[in-house]
């Protein structure tokens, strides 16, 4: 498992317990998943499977699908080479290879 995380750190180097507002990327499986929030994120990686965690909701990015919180997931071509996940004053919106596949309100748990 991986652990990808953003501020206080190096460049290039996580340091463990900060995770802050920012920009974190990751590499699964030659798949680059790039996320940027104004709140917390980071990313966790897991074989194929990558798990974005954006404050309070959870973002899980498999080889062909994607999955908010516990809703139903989603789908995305298998060849996806990038994931870039945006945070904009609550509203998220998940682009693949540059096409819109996710766009949602993101509200408190």
């Amino acid at each position: 498992m991986a652990f990808a995380e953003v501020g206080g750190a190096e460049e290039g180097k996580a340091t463990p317990g900060t995770v802050t507002a920012g920009t974190v990327t990751a590499v699964v499986e030659g798949r680059e998943i790039r996320a940027v929030s104004g709140e917390a994120v980071s990313i966790n990686t897991s074989g194929a499977t990558a798990t974005v965690n954006l404050g309070q909701h959870v973002l899980k990015i498999g080889k062909s699908t994607l999955q908010m919180d516990d809703q139903m997931p989603s789908e995305i071509p298998a060849a996806t080479k990038t994931v870039d996940i945006r945070v904009v004053e609550d509203m998220l919106t998940v682009r693949a290879d540059g096409k819109e596949v996710l766009r949602a309100k993101l509200e408190g748990k």
